[in-house]
């Protein structure tokens, strides 16, 4: 009986892993299509909005000021190729 619990546990944890995965390809598909929607500059401006406060505090932080630099904001085009 205690395999049995086992394996009812395992089912559900595997129902709920695949339920997940489903819902984040959903939304990347949405945010794909709204992404195309959006121009580079427009990416760009919220970016720098979105490290403006990280970079006021540490001017020398590497992910934010990476996020910024021109290696790479030109990837953002429009057809998704630099």
């Amino acid at each position: 009986m205690r395999t049995n619990q086992r394996e009812r546990m395992v089912h559900v944890l595997f129902d709920i892993s695949v339920i997940s995965k489903g819902v984040d390809g959903a939304l990347e598909i949405v945010g794909g299509a709204l992404l195309s929607f959006v121009s580079p500059a427009q990416i760009h401006s919220l970016v720098r909005m979105l490290t403006q406060h990280e970079l006021s505090e540490d001017p020398n932080d590497l992910l934010a000021g990476s996020l910024l630099t021109r290696r790479f904001s030109p990837r953002f085009t429009s057809c998704g190729m630099a």
